[in-house]
């Protein structure tokens, strides 16, 4: 009630923090708040959200407690991991002076972002063709061109399924799953498939790798997985076998492993015991000739890392990043943009569904660069609710644009921010256009690759329509009506 009071007062403004408490309040949050993730700065959210969402949030996981709270199987989950702690870190009223401080700090209203080049329309070098299969449930979650057999591959949520496609889209055949794939890759002649167990936010242990070839059914690889969304298929160690990296994404608790699937009684290695890695990419990251990888991982975490192979069938674990807690990851690549040889990397941040939050200016697409210093961001585009960007020389020109797709973005004042395909300029300027169909779907996943053999990079669209969060009703029934799970952005460069 007192927490309740505070906030009305301010939202009338009214004085409710002395300087002094203001100070103890950072005192406090700086002692306590940076265990778990980096402290957070008052501004980045507004007063509303501070007070209804995240400091409610908070609270638990700083040990306190009420007769609610003891009915969640979550508390109990943090608790038997040693994820918080079993009694409260701090007294009540000093969970108040840190409360105040934040209210007290916060903007009454969510911050603008920041001014930026206008999403025009026209001017992509794609072609929109829509696909032979429609759905009744567009609950697309994971998509992947597979270029030698000019093949697209979806996986569907409603119900867990991967369907192989022709070119034009048409259905070729489809393989049953357990659950909900999140990513698939391909090897020689067959996909593996990362399935969740079970999409929605969860810890349980459901999920698996599967292998799946055309004519056959899907066959387990690994199973027992929590709610892996990503892996990387390498042999890391030399050896001739395959290792599994694996993003066990889980929710209150996770982990990332490392698997030896060929090595008889072989265990997984926990390289990472924190939830939330969303992306691996593999590549030669410090150019010693071993195959190394990155990792970007969400949550309270919000980190790019890096894992060097040390030769000896070990990596070497380093912090390329690390933002706040409210930043949202959800996408990265590695590619050479500026022609030195080395790799820079291609982060999205939009991630805007864990619970009821205003829009985020520092939601977007990045590009960081390593330097001697540490990594330096060459360009930032602020994209409300930016969910996956790809990098690719899409217009033929010598140099590498972007695409990216947003699953949260602004439908009511910028719908364009679905779909946005930047021009690379040179000199880190590029020119954001969309297709008129940026709106024909709610686009979680997409894949980029040349998907007609004419040498330029084509593009597929999942969409997910029934997310965490709300959209325009006009949207949703132009939705259920037309039925289209995905789109194919055919580049006519070539």
């Amino acid at each position: 009630m007192l927490a309740f009071l505070l906030l009305a007062s301010l939202l009338h403004g009214q004085e409710t923090a002395s300087l002094e408490e203001r100070l103890e309040g950072l005192h406090l949050a700086r002692q306590h708040c940076v265990t778990c993730h980096l402290l957070p700065d008052p501004s980045a959210l507004d007063l509303k959200t501070w007070h209804n969402e995240v400091l409610p949030r908070m609270k638990y996981r700083l040990g306190f407690t009420s007769p609610e709270l003891e009915k969640s199987t979550n508390i109990q989950i943090l608790r038997e991991h040693r994820r918080i702690p079993l009694k409260p870190v701090m007294t009540e009223a000093q969970w108040l002076t840190l409360s105040r401080y934040y209210f007290a700090e916060a903007p009454a209203k969510p911050r603008p972002q920041v001014d930026h080049e206008p999403i025009s329309v026209g001017g992509t070098p794609f072609e929109v063709q829509l696909p032979v299969l429609r759905l009744t449930n567009q609950s697309v979650c994971a998509v992947a061109i597979r270029p030698a057999a000019k093949e697209i591959w979806i996986g569907e949520d409603y119900p867990g399924t991967v369907h192989r496609l022709g070119a034009d889209g048409a259905l070729l055949e489809s393989f049953p799953l357990s659950s909900p794939p999140a990513r698939i890759r391909f090897e020689g002649g067959h996909a593996l498939v990362a399935a969740m167990g079970v999409l929605a936010p969860n810890d349980q242990s459901s999920g698996a790798l599967f292998r799946v070839a055309s004519g056959t059914t899907a066959t387990d690889l690994l199973g027992g997985l929590r709610r892996p969304v990503d892996f990387i298929d390498a042999d890391f160690d030399g050896d001739g076998a395959p290792d599994f990296v694996v993003a066990e994404f889980g929710n209150n608790i996770g982990r990332l492993t490392l698997h030896h699937p060929g090595k008889p009684g072989s265990k997984p290695a926990e390289l990472l015991g924190l939830p939330g890695t969303v992306a691996l990419e593999a590549a030669d990251h410090d150019g010693d000739g071993r195959l190394d990888f990155a990792a970007l991982v969400s949550q309270e975490t919000e980190s790019l890392l890096l894992f060097q192979n040390d030769g000896k069938g070990g990596f070497r674990r380093s912090s390329l990043f690390q933002k706040p807690p409210q930043f949202g990851h959800s996408h990265f690549e590695s590619a050479d943009f500026d022609g030195d040889g080395r790799r820079e990397f291609l982060v999205c941040n939009g991630d805007n569904g864990e619970f009821n939050s205003p829009l985020k200016p520092y939601h977007g697409v990045r590009i960081y660069r390593r330097t001697e210093a540490g990594m330096e961001e060459k360009w930032f585009y602020p994209l409300n609710g930016a969910y996956s960007a790809h990098a690719a020389d899409f217009d033929g020109d010598g140099d590498l644009d972007v695409a990216a797709i947003s699953y949260f973005p602004d439908y009511a004042a910028n719908p364009r921010e679905g779909f946005v395909y930047f021009e690379n300029l040179g000199g880190w300027r590029f020119r954001p256009s969309t297709i008129k169909e940026c709106i024909a779907g709610r686009w979680m996943v997409m894949a980029s690759g040349d998907l007609d053999g004419d040498g330029d990079e084509d593009l597929v669209l999942g969409s997910y329509i029934r997310g965490p969060t709300t959209v325009p009703e006009f949207l949703m029934r132009t939705w259920d009506s037309s039925r289209i799970p995905f789109l194919i952005l055919r580049n006519r460069t070539r």
